[in-house]
């Protein structure tokens, strides 16, 4: 059963565009969260769109994060977010995620979360035998 959208109570606009956005559901939040099947389009109102872009000064202005904490009452939260794929990967952008929420469950020490977590780039571990393409 799709619940009603979530009614926003606070928006932060930077430069036209809203860029972090909470507000209040009525939703089931158990449902919510819940390891059970449901339809996707449920969720999509706890996901925050990404503004347009506009046109300053001849200077494109693009929307690279858009967030959306969404309150359930005596409840829980919901933090929902879209990114700009010009600003990150979708791998990249789940390791930021995954980073900041340890950093929040540690109370804030970052340098215990991050050391196990530093992304790895050294292409040369994995040697190809054809060679190296780049």
């Amino acid at each position: 059963m799709p619940s009603l959208p979530p009614q926003a109570l606070y928006s932060i606009y930077r430069w036209r565009l809203r860029c972090f956005t909470v507000a209040e559901s009525s939703a089931d939040f158990q449902s919510t969260i819940g390891y059970n099947p449901r339809d996707v389009r449920d969720l999509h109102p706890f996901v925050p769109q990404l503004p347009r872009g506009h046109v300053l000064n001849n200077k494109r202005f693009v929307p690279l994060l858009a967030l959306q904490v969404t309150l359930f009452p005596d409840m829980g939260i919901c933090i929902g977010a879209t990114f700009n794929h010009v600003a990150s990967d979708g791998r990249s952008f789940n390791h930021f995620m995954n980073s900041w929420a340890s950093i929040l469950r540690s109370g804030g020490n970052s340098a215990a979360c991050l050391e196990k977590s530093m992304p790895f780039f050294d292409r040369d571990v994995i040697k190809d035998p054809c060679g190296p393409f780049y």
